[in-house]
């Protein structure tokens, strides 16, 4: 209770010794609204007319911890009065507001303080692009900083980028940002104004057409893979990104790019394993046109060979010993371990894993698979011993 009333004789006195001075703040003009943390506030504060005596200026802050403020002395015959404000580092952006004057007479500003952040050096844009693709642009900086910082770049009406993060321990990184679709081309242009201005260019080129989607061969087993090509209506005055999509059971490239003066593009797309057979399509798009395919999966064969494998050897395993008989009609009984792997040869599957016996020897037990389509037997047992 003491202190809150010390608190307020204190700020009376200097109200008192404020309202003898005579004169008044007009107003307070700041050097920046926006500060790095660690550098000064920089005001000037233009009073009502000359002082007829010397005095102080009450200058007080709502975030001391932040940003120090202190009364400042000013003399006799006194119009304009500098103040300066000593900030700390914030690690992130953070707003203070700084009053100037006293009951009556407070002028307040208000002052940004933001993170140390690394000046940018260079913009590097790809030179040529595609209107209506995304792009990324390489931001050099003087330094790398400690902690992450905000970057703001603007683009003209033809540029689209969000909010921006420095990452920290960086000198460069990349910047994702997005272009307008122009029939007729044009430019686009990422500028950074800081202490020097810094702006970077991209042609941007009329939009691709698709004209073809095509697979070869056009029909695949589950589990394997196939080759598709990407076909424009003309060669691309830059790299074209056309986008592909497809059911959940075919794994492709999200895009692919076609080269710059080049008419397509290949990718590679692998089929999940089938069962039954899928007649599955897929797109390839542009902003301006799109074509489909149909691609035709098979049952996987190996599939159902495994399935065969598997139900052998539970059928043949007791008391965790499998009991087989080889080629030649001598009897085994081993422990075996692993995954049995498939592998395909000219009359069908060979399934291989290891295995040891009760005298703890070690040997490789191959399978015999044969069959077509789903319908698959293990048809003979080779043991082989191993060194």
């Amino acid at each position: 209770m003491a202190k809150g009333l010390r608190c307020c004789l204190l700020i009376l006195l200097v109200a008192v010794a404020w309202a003898q001075n005579g004169f008044e703040v007009s107003f307070v003009q700041v050097t920046s609204n926006s500060v790095i943390g660690g550098k000064p506030i920089q005001l000037l504060v233009t009073m009502t007319g000359p002082a007829p005596r010397a005095g102080e200026l009450p200058v007080i802050s709502n975030h001391p911890d932040l940003a120090q403020a202190y009364p400042v002395p000013f003399n006799a015959g006194q119009s304009q009065i500098q103040v300066v404000v000593p900030t700390r580092a914030v690690e992130k952006a953070t707003q203070v507001v700084i009053s100037v004057g006293a009951y009556g007479n407070i002028r307040d500003v208000q002052v940004t303080l933001e993170p140390d952040a690394p000046a940018v050096t260079g913009l590097r844009m790809p030179p040529r692009m595609t209107s209506g693709d995304s792009g990324a642009v390489t931001v050099l900086l003087d330094r790398t900083s400690p902690r992450p910082s905000r970057l703001t770049l603007v683009g003209n009406e033809n540029i689209t980028v969000g909010a921006l993060t420095i990452p920290a321990n960086v000198r460069q990184f990349e910047a994702p940002f997005a272009t307008k679709v122009l029939r007729q081309g044009g430019k686009g242009t990422l500028t950074y104004r800081g202490q020097r201005t810094i702006v970077a260019e991209s042609q941007l080129m009329p939009p691709v057409e698709v004209a073809a989607l095509q697979f070869d061969p056009a029909q695949v087993e589950g589990g394997q893979n196939v080759t598709g090509t990407v076909t424009l209506t003309g060669a691309a005055g830059a790299p074209a990104k056309v986008k592909l999509s497809g059911p959940a059971n075919l794994r492709m490239p999200p895009e692919v790019t076609v080269a710059e003066g080049s008419s397509s593009a290949r990718f590679t797309l692998i089929a999940a394993s089938a069962r039954s057979a899928q007649n599955c399509t897929v797109e390839a798009a542009t902003p301006v046109a799109r074509k489909t395919a149909i691609l035709a999966v098979t049952p996987t064969t190996s599939l159902a060979a495994g399935e065969a494998v598997q139900y052998y050897l539970m059928a043949s395993t007791k008391d965790g010993w499998l009991t087989v008989t080889d080629a030649s009609g001598k009897p085994w009984r081993l422990k075996t371990s692993g995954a049995p792997k498939l592998v395909l040869d000219p009359f069908g599957y060979t399934a291989t894993l290891q295995g040891r016996d009760e005298a703890q020897a070690v040997f490789s037990v191959q399978l015999k698979v044969a069959g077509s389509k789903e319908e698959w037997k293990v048809t003979g047992v080779e043991v082989v011993p191993l060194p």
